[in-house]
């Protein structure tokens, strides 16, 4: 056994499959990420201050589109061109906790609701074992575990690893964590995975998606989003191909439901 069998409580799960709208939908997010009586930017504000030690100036200052341009100034001053350079770059990037953060507050934002769809999916498989490979800041753990998911983070930046157990630990959630860079992911073990924002960034995507497809059992589903296009703002997405999606078909992941233009996939292990 590669994980233990301790789960969360099986909480509100009548709750997801009532949600209906976007509004609905979107207060399921939000409240799985914010504190009590607290906005969600706030909180996420909050958690950047307590986990940087800085000021809420100096957050806001690498908030939203600010904080993606320093990514990007970074970036080009770096120049990563191979998978060891690139590691390299992202291990100690904390610049993401800020602009990570500020997108996972943004309201009603349809990314987050496209996710929430999805988790409406695999509560209706009854799943149990989720998988987020390129958890980041480790915002759909937090989603995921609410309701009662058996939670795995999976990253290749230590930095984004620290933040995400940091967040985990302060809310008293339980997770398995995987260093991508040391530890391979468990075979046949997940029944759902998500690759949201993480295979536009990688060398090789279907070779990503290969591993994704490993962890899975059969009949195990993944949730990715698929911008392989050229991004002016963010050239860090280096996979410049839209028709890089298509090749997941040809590795054993069926494809089920395409939504928002191309950029959010769900495949099936067949």
């Amino acid at each position: 056994q590669y994980f233990s069998d301790i789960i969360s409580p099986m909480m509100n799960r009548d709750r997801v499959l009532s949600a209906k709208n976007d509004e609905q939908k979107w207060s399921l997010w939000k409240e799985s990420l914010k504190d009590k009586n607290t906005s969600l930017k706030e909180t996420l504000i909050k958690e950047n201050m307590d986990y940087l030690h800085w000021s809420k100036e100096k957050v806001l200052a690498y908030w939203g589109e600010k904080g993606t341009k320093k990514i990007k100034e970074k970036w080009i001053k770096e120049n990563p061109r191979t998978e060891q350079e690139i590691t390299q770059y992202y291990n100690s990037l904390d610049l993401y906790i800020p602009e990570l953060s500020s997108w996972h507050a943004m309201e009603k934002n349809i990314d987050f609701i496209k996710i929430v769809d999805f988790l409406q999916l695999m509560v209706k498989e009854n799943f149990t074992k989720f998988l987020d490979f390129g958890a980041g800041i480790g915002s759909n753990g937090l989603l995921f575990n609410k309701y009662g998911f058996k939670v795995t983070l999976a990253d290749i930046s230590d930095a984004m690893i620290n933040y995400a157990k940091w967040r985990l630990h302060r809310r008293g959630v339980m997770a398995q964590f995987i260093d991508l860079k040391k530890q391979e992911l468990p075979t046949e073990y997940f029944e759902c995975a998500t690759a949201i924002e993480v295979l536009e960034h990688t060398v090789n995507p279907v070779a990503m998606m290969k591993k994704i497809r490993d962890s899975l059992k059969k009949g195990g589903y993944v949730l990715a989003t698929t911008p392989f296009y050229n991004d002016p703002e963010r050239p860090q997405h280096i996979v410049n191909n839209i028709a890089t999606a298509k090749e997941f078909e040809k590795i054993g992941m069926e494809f089920v439901l395409e939504k928002s233009d191309e950029l959010y996939r769900i495949f099936k292990k067949i």
